[in-house]
């Protein structure tokens, strides 16, 4: 009896899907890359990896934030156009992360707001 049939490699999807969680971890490595925070960078990176379904020699998106070329030692076009990807993953994470915070600023001014000359309930 023949065993399962497996897919061939280039009909496997290896791309990178940008989720709610994906950006919530990207926001919180965000956060410990501003306060310095090593471990909970290390952490947040092994997180958006995950989250993001990139291989253990993927470079991570954190490492490009702030950057607008691989760097001068990145010298294989395997590894630039990997720097290239994540890069563009980070952009795209940054993008999403703009979103998520205007819709919440327009969440917030939709909510009715007591009116002063009301008393609080109670």
């Amino acid at each position: 009896m023949p065993g399962p049939i497996r897919k061939p490699l280039q009909h496997r999807s290896n791309d990178a899907i940008i989720t709610p969680e994906a950006i919530a971890v990207f926001e919180r490595g965000k956060r410990c890359l501003a306060r310095g925070d090593d471990d909970g960078l290390s952490d947040a990176s092994y997180q958006l990896a995950l989250a993001l379904r990139l291989k253990p020699w993927n470079e991570c998106p954190f490492d490009t934030i702030g950057e607008s070329e691989p760097p001068a030692w990145e010298t294989s076009e395997f590894a630039r156009t990997d720097w290239r990807r994540s890069k563009a993953l980070a952009d795209q994470l940054e993008q999403a992360l703009r979103d998520k915070r205007k819709a919440e600023r327009e969440a917030r001014r939709a909510q009715p707001q007591p009116q002063a000359d009301q008393s609080p309930p109670g």
